[in-house]
């Protein structure tokens, strides 16, 4: 579970390259694209910043936010009050970056507003509690709590765990699940990935909303290796 620098540095170097590419995405993205072109040019991206593979692609979007956060993307077309989820699982010199970003297609809805700023201050607390010498179902417990706040609109998602290490593969040991008491050290890699459920601001349907950040672990607490994702859910105009 503890990586050397040299481990590190390849996943620094995958998760930048793929950080710089979604944080371009915004502008290049447009109305009346379909998931499947949206994700084609994100892939491209990746391979112009110096990505090896990019063989897990997953991707996800619906009027007021998605319902599904996996799976193969699609022909459906892109319009205003879309949410697209992109989940990137990148190589760089065989070793992984996992991690998604959310972009809303025209001014989001308020509830897709609140959600999106639940779930990122609640990878904030995640990120802050992963210090060494604490078990990661700490981690667990503290996103958990943070979702499950009474002023949130949604409410913590069933999907478990919220969060896994990588390295040569992905997903790798510890998971960050309630009943995990792995100790973390400095050199494992977290990926802080709460979600949450919420319903639609149009339908009241079910939705999700999920980030995910990787950080490396070390004496001093948790370094990201990914760019943060905005404060505020990107704008495609």
């Amino acid at each position: 579970m503890i990586k050397s620098e040299g481990e590190i540095d390849r996943i620094r170097t995958v998760c930048r390259a793929v950080s710089q590419v979604f944080d371009n995405l915004t502008h290049q993205l447009h109305f009346g694209m379909t998931e499947r072109e949206a994700c084609r040019l994100f892939e491209f991206g990746c391979f112009i910043h110096g990505v090896d593979k990019t063989p897990k692609i997953d991707s996800a979007s619906g009027r007021g936010g998605y319902s599904r956060c996996y799976g193969e993307p699609t022909d459906k077309v892109l319009s205003g009050g879309d949410v697209l989820f992109i989940d990137a699982g990148c190589l760089f010199n065989f070793y992984w970056s996992d991690f998604n970003r959310n972009f809303s297609f025209g001014e989001a809805d308020p509830h897709t507003q609140d959600v999106y700023q639940a779930v990122w201050e609640a990878t904030e607390v995640g990120i802050s509690a992963a210090q060494p010498g604490v078990p990661i179902c700490n981690v667990w417990t503290a996103m958990s709590d943070a979702l499950s706040h009474s002023t949130n609109l949604g409410k913590s998602s069933t999907i478990g765990r919220m969060g896994h290490s990588m390295g040569l593969w992905m997903p790798e040991l510890p998971s960050v699940q309630q009943n995990d008491n792995t100790i973390l050290e400095p050199g494992m890699i977290i990926n802080i990935e709460p979600s949450m459920t919420y319903p639609s601001y149009f339908d009241g349907s079910s939705k999700l909303m999920l980030h995910e950040e990787v950080v490396v672990v070390t004496e001093s607490g948790a370094k990201l290796l990914t760019s943060r994702a905005p404060r505020q859910i990107p704008v495609v105009k």
